[in-house]
Protein backbone atom coordinates (compact mmCIF):
# COMPACT_ATOMS: atom_id res chain seq x y z
CA UNK A 1 0.00 0.00 0.00
CA UNK A 2 1.55 3.29 -1.08
CA UNK A 3 0.31 6.55 -2.57
CA UNK A 4 1.76 9.56 -4.36
CA UNK A 5 0.24 12.74 -5.72
CA UNK A 6 1.87 13.92 -8.95
CA UNK A 7 1.63 17.59 -7.97
CA UNK A 8 3.67 16.92 -4.83
CA UNK A 9 6.16 14.12 -5.48
CA UNK A 10 8.09 15.00 -2.31
CA UNK A 11 5.48 13.09 -0.33
CA UNK A 12 4.89 9.38 -0.80
CA UNK A 13 2.51 7.78 1.65
CA UNK A 14 2.52 4.17 2.72
CA UNK A 15 1.19 1.82 5.36
CA UNK A 16 3.78 0.63 7.86
CA UNK A 17 3.04 -2.87 9.19
CA UNK A 18 3.51 -2.73 12.98
CA UNK A 19 4.18 -5.82 15.10
CA UNK A 20 2.93 -6.29 18.66
CA UNK A 21 6.44 -5.51 19.96
CA UNK A 22 6.33 -2.08 18.26
CA UNK A 23 8.77 -2.82 15.45
CA UNK A 24 7.85 -2.11 11.84
CA UNK A 25 8.26 -4.75 9.19
CA UNK A 26 10.81 -4.21 6.44
CA UNK A 27 8.96 -6.64 4.15
CA UNK A 28 6.18 -9.22 4.12
CA UNK A 29 6.20 -12.88 3.15
CA UNK A 30 3.47 -15.50 2.92
CA UNK A 31 4.36 -16.73 6.41
CA UNK A 32 4.63 -13.35 8.13
CA UNK A 33 6.37 -10.05 8.73
CA UNK A 34 10.09 -9.70 8.02
CA UNK A 35 11.88 -7.75 10.74
CA UNK A 36 15.49 -6.62 10.44
CA UNK A 37 17.62 -6.68 13.58
CA UNK A 38 21.27 -5.95 14.20
CA UNK A 39 23.10 -8.92 15.67
CA UNK A 40 26.84 -8.58 16.23
CA UNK A 41 27.09 -5.70 13.77
CA UNK A 42 25.21 -7.54 11.00
CA UNK A 43 21.62 -7.19 9.84
CA UNK A 44 19.64 -10.39 10.33
CA UNK A 45 16.09 -11.02 9.12
CA UNK A 46 13.58 -12.47 11.54
CA UNK A 47 10.11 -13.58 10.44
CA UNK A 48 7.21 -13.00 12.82
CA UNK A 49 3.99 -14.88 12.13
CA UNK A 50 0.96 -12.92 10.96
CA UNK A 51 -0.61 -13.32 14.41
CA UNK A 52 2.01 -10.79 15.62
CA UNK A 53 0.63 -8.06 13.33
CA UNK A 54 -0.87 -5.40 15.60
CA UNK A 55 -1.92 -3.04 12.83
CA UNK A 56 -0.73 -0.27 10.55
CA UNK A 57 0.47 3.32 10.78
CA UNK A 58 0.08 5.86 8.02
CA UNK A 59 3.56 7.16 7.13
CA UNK A 60 5.12 9.52 4.62
CA UNK A 61 8.53 9.67 2.98
CA UNK A 62 8.99 13.11 4.61
CA UNK A 63 9.07 11.45 8.06
CA UNK A 64 5.46 12.11 9.12
CA UNK A 65 3.82 9.30 11.11
CA UNK A 66 0.06 9.18 11.35
CA UNK A 67 -2.28 7.33 13.65
CA UNK A 68 -2.04 3.64 14.50
CA UNK A 69 -4.86 1.49 13.15
CA UNK A 70 -5.26 -1.80 15.01
CA UNK A 71 -6.37 -4.79 12.98
CA UNK A 72 -9.28 -6.99 13.93
CA UNK A 73 -8.05 -10.26 15.41
CA UNK A 74 -9.81 -12.82 13.27
CA UNK A 75 -8.77 -16.46 13.31
CA UNK A 76 -10.60 -17.04 10.01
CA UNK A 77 -8.64 -14.25 8.30
CA UNK A 78 -5.32 -13.88 10.20
CA UNK A 79 -3.80 -11.43 7.71
CA UNK A 80 -7.00 -9.51 7.00
CA UNK A 81 -7.00 -5.77 6.57
CA UNK A 82 -10.06 -4.97 8.68
CA UNK A 83 -9.71 -2.39 11.44
CA UNK A 84 -10.92 -2.08 15.01
CA UNK A 85 -10.71 1.65 15.64
CA UNK A 86 -11.34 3.52 12.41
CA UNK A 87 -14.39 5.01 10.76
CA UNK A 88 -13.53 2.95 7.69
CA UNK A 89 -13.03 -0.70 8.55
CA UNK A 90 -10.76 -1.30 5.56
CA UNK A 91 -7.12 -0.61 6.45
CA UNK A 92 -6.03 0.67 3.06
CA UNK A 93 -8.91 3.16 2.82
CA UNK A 94 -8.41 4.49 6.36
CA UNK A 95 -4.63 4.84 6.06
CA UNK A 96 -4.82 6.49 2.64
CA UNK A 97 -7.41 8.96 3.97
CA UNK A 98 -5.09 9.91 6.87
CA UNK A 99 -2.15 10.37 4.52
CA UNK A 100 -4.20 12.47 2.06
CA UNK A 101 -5.05 14.89 4.87
CA UNK A 102 -1.32 15.16 5.69
CA UNK A 103 -0.37 15.55 2.03
CA UNK A 104 -3.03 18.24 1.39
CA UNK A 105 -1.51 20.38 4.13
CA UNK A 106 1.76 20.48 2.14
CA UNK A 107 0.45 21.61 -1.24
Amino acid sequence: MSWIVEENAQHEGYAAYVARDGRCATAMRADGLVMASRVGGEWVDEVLGWSELLGWEARCSCGWVGPMYRRVGDEQDPIGHRLVDALQHDAEAAIEAAWLIHEAAHQ
